[in-house]
C-alpha cells in the first residue's frame, strides 16, 4: 500500500478509503497526508458493522464511491468480507483500481503495530498477528488456511491425474 500511495501521490491519483471505523479513517487520513503531502483523498466511508449490507446500503455505498470519481478504491472490511464485496460489486464500480487491503488501515492509522522487521522478513507476520489476536484470527488462519491448502492440493492432484490420463491416451 505504501508503494502504491507514493505512486498515487506522484501521479495525482484520487483515493477513496472504504471500511473500518470513522476514528480509524480520520487517523489514517491525517497520517497519510503527513507521509504523502498532496495525496488526493476523494472520500472515506465507515459502513455499518453488519455481516452483509442491505441492498439500500450497498446502493448508497456504490453511488457514493462512483460519484467521487476516484481512481483507487481501498477496501478494508476484513477477510473474506472485503473480497466478497469487491467480487459482488466490481461490475457496478466505475473505478480503475480496487484493492482489498485487510488491516492496512489499522496499521497506517497507528491503531495496530506491524511485526518487527525481522519477523516480516522471514514471512511470519501472520503468526505475530495471531499472537496479538488469537481468538479472532484462529479460525481464519488455521481452519480457513488449512481448508484453502487442502483445496489447492486437491485441485493440483486432480490436475496431475488429468494430465497423466490425457497424456497416456495419445
Amino acid at each position: 500500500m505504501d508503494r502504491f500511495l507514493g505512486i498515487s501521490q506522484k501521479n495525482k491519483y484520487r483515493n477513496f478509503f472504504f471500511g473500518s471505523t470513522s476514528e480509524v479513517l480520520e487517523k489514517l487520513s491525517v497520517n497519510l497526508m503527513n507521509k504523502f503531502p498532496g495525496l488526493i483523498i476523494t472520500g472515506k466511508y465507515s459502513p455499518p458493522f453488519v455481516k452483509e449490507f442491505s441492498a439500500e446500503e450497498n446502493d448508497k455505498i456504490i453511488n457514493m464511491i462512483n460519484s467521487s470519481h476516484t481512481d483507487v478504491l481501498w477496501v478494508s472490511l476484513g477477510c473474506p468480507k472485503q473480497e466478497k464485496w469487491i467480487m459482488n460489486n466490481a461490475d457496478k464500480l466505475n473505478i480503475p483500481v480496487v484493492a482489498g487491503i485487510g488491516a492496512a488501515f489499522d496499521f497506517h492509522s497507528g491503531n495496530l503495530s506491524r511485526a518487527p522487521m525481522w519477523v516480516q522478513k522471514i514471512k511470519m507476520e501472520w503468526f505475530y498477528r495471531f499472537c496479538q489476536e488469537p481468538t479472532r484470527l484462529f479460525e481464519r488462519y488455521f481452519i480457513g488456511g488449512f481448508s484453502f491448502l487442502f483445496s489447492v492440493l486437491s485441485q493440483k492432484i486432480k490436475s496431475g491425474q488429468r494430465k497423466r490420463h490425457e497424456g497416456g491416451s495419445m
